[in-house]
């Protein structure tokens, strides 16, 4: 039960990275159709 409790913040933690993430390639890879 802790476990799951201190894994939601980390999970968000890492959802949000990989949005972040995501949002990069996302532009670099428009910018490299537009081009």
């Amino acid at each position: 039960m802790g476990d799951s409790q201190m894994g939601i913040p980390h999970y968000y933690g890492i959802l949000s990275k990989s949005l972040k993430v995501r949002q990069v390639t996302r532009s670099e890879f428009d910018s490299a159709v537009v081009a």
